[in-house]
């Protein structure tokens, strides 16, 4: 049995959003991160992730106020996929 990893967590999460080095990407993938509503806050807060067009987001336990942000996010409009299979 090998211990859970939680990937990025909440607030690598929020380090990648505040990150001007990662303005340049058009695609992102968080999957498995167990990002929660803190992490989707801080993508949908973000100033600096404008250039996404894809967002993976699957299996990282968005409720959906975690939703309603990415959905409403200024700074997520230009997506055309926002991947969201397996969170509960």
């Amino acid at each position: 049995s090998y211990p859970h990893d939680p990937g990025a967590g909440p607030e690598g999460t929020a380090e990648i959003a505040a990150s001007r080095a990662l303005g340049h990407l058009t695609s992102l993938d968080l999957s498995n991160n167990d990002i929660e509503l803190a992490g989707a806050l801080s993508l949908a807060q973000s100033t600096t992730l404008v250039n996404l067009t894809r967002l993976e987001m699957c299996g990282n336990r968005l409720d959906d106020s975690a939703v309603e942000a990415l959905a409403a996010s200024p700074t997520l409009a230009g997506l055309t996929h926002l991947g969201l299979a397996h969170n509960y």
